[in-house]
């Protein structure tokens, strides 16, 4: 069984639109032979982990994700043709290609992200376009959204969006200090003499911040390759190695694409030639005999899986939701256990809110039993202050005395009962008189 790589699909005459893609194919034209493996056009959600690339062995049933990964997994689990780009390589230029990795992905990934997902003309009329045309529908919506999130989050590094910022709000300085010195608003101080920089445009600002990046990151993979065909071997030494692959990914999309504002392309090209001729040269190598592409069709791109990772996408953009949603699911639950689940849970939610308005009597449930009512009237006199209340409410309490009158009531006889209320201590209680008809048996 052949070795599937799963990777994004093609744009701008590239065989994948993300640079880790675009470096771990070119890996693979020059480890294997084209009979042992085979690119599957995909997006996150339809692999386990989530992230691509990823690389599916189906020998040893395993995902494996990112570009050092995968290979540490063909080193482990060697195909029959492997063969590391990487063996003419000293241990001093091994250590050499680590650092200069490093080195693109924090340099060169900011300014790809600046190009092709922070500028909104380069990426409504371009990037944008690409994702919907490589995803099935109406994944688009949801995936494409959270890719960029991720790009966004390398160029804010940059500082070129904050630098915009500051620059936007220099108009209302003048104004915002008159106010503070408490001048009337009808009163305009002087304006200040400009230096060079105030006479800049916060585009001509932008664009010289930018110039700084790229001269940054291109100066020195510039010196390193020289007049050289590749960055660490000469055309008698080898071929490409690791680091070419990892570098193709990222200059091939700031050189390819057709941007509305090509600014990073120009100034490749304008000041580092080499590096254009050096995309050229691992185009015409790695793709000029074509790719091993899946053709046959799969069930992550069926009707049912994709209204699968369509919902699954919605909700892992449900803020608090989303959250807890990609817990569950990076524990690698099931779509059944996690219905399941959810399911439960709703069921308890409703039993309980049924028990709690079943207790304040708005909702009669006869498993239940009937709801208790209970009325209880106020409390008057002193026996609404109280333990004190009810104390001395007991000292003051009336005492009813029952008396027969002359001549008395005996058993059998029926009659009348006057009855005294006297306060404690001798007296008439205010004077009150009660009479009582009584029946005496």
């Amino acid at each position: 069984m052949v070795l599937e790589l799963h990777v994004w699909g093609p744009a701008f005459g590239l065989p994948s639109l993300d640079p880790e893609c675009l470096a771990t194919i070119a890996f693979f034209t020059q480890a294997l032979d084209r009979s042992e493996w085979t690119i599957v056009r995909s997006s996150p959600s339809a692999v386990p982990t989530r992230r691509l690339p990823t690389l599916h062995n189906p020998l040893t049933s395993t995902w494996t994700s990112s570009l050092p990964s995968i290979i540490s997994h063909l080193h482990l689990h060697p195909p029959s043709t492997f063969h590391s780009p990487d063996l003419p390589l000293s241990p001093s230029a091994l250590a050499k290609s680590t650092a200069y990795v490093s080195h693109l992905s924090t340099s060169a990934a900011p300014l790809l992200s600046l190009s092709l997902y922070a500028s909104t003309a380069n990426w409504t009329s371009a990037t944008r376009p690409a994702y919907s045309a490589a995803l099935p529908f109406p994944l688009g919506w949801t995936e494409v959204s959270a890719v960029r999130r991720s790009w966004l989050a390398l160029a804010d590094a940059t500082g070129v969006d904050l630098l915009d910022a500051e620059d936007a709000d220099r108009p209302t300085q003048a104004k915002e200090e008159g106010e503070e010195m408490g001048l009337p608003k009808d009163v305009k101080l002087p304006p200040k003499r400009k230096g060079v920089r105030d006479l800049l445009t916060p585009e001509q600002k932008a664009r010289i911040r930018l110039q700084n990046l790229v001269r940054q990151t291109m100066a020195v993979l510039q010196d390193l390759k020289g007049g050289k065909k590749w960055f660490l071997t000469t055309e008698e030494g080898g071929g490409p190695t690791t680091l070419d692959c990892v570098a193709f990914g990222y200059l091939a999309l700031m050189i390819c694409p057709d941007l509305p504002r090509p600014w990073l392309r120009d100034a490749i090209v304008k000041d580092y030639p080499g590096l254009q001729a050096f995309v050229g040269d691992m185009t015409a190598l790695c793709f000029g005999d074509g790719l091993p592409t899946a053709t046959e069709a799969r069930k992550e791109d069926g009707a049912l899986a994709v209204t699968r990772r369509f919902v699954d996408g919605v909700v892992r953009n449900i803020p608090g939701l989303g959250e807890e949603w990609r817990r569950v699911r990076d524990l690698g639950l099931r779509w059944g256990d996690v219905l399941a689940l959810a399911g439960g849970s709703v069921v308890a939610a409703v039993l309980l809110g049924m028990y709690v308005l079943h207790k304040k009597g708005l909702v009669f449930m006869p498993i239940l039993g009937a709801p208790v009512h209970r009325w209880e009237a106020p409390r008057r006199g002193l026996a609404g202050f109280g333990a004190a209340g009810a104390l001395f409410g007991g000292l003051l309490a009336p005492e009813v005395r029952f008396g027969s009158p002359a001549g008395g009531v005996g058993p059998g006889q029926s009659g009348s009962v006057k009855t005294e209320m006297q306060a404690p201590f001798g007296g008439k209680a205010d004077g009150v008189e009660v009479e009582v008809d009584v029946d005496v048996e």
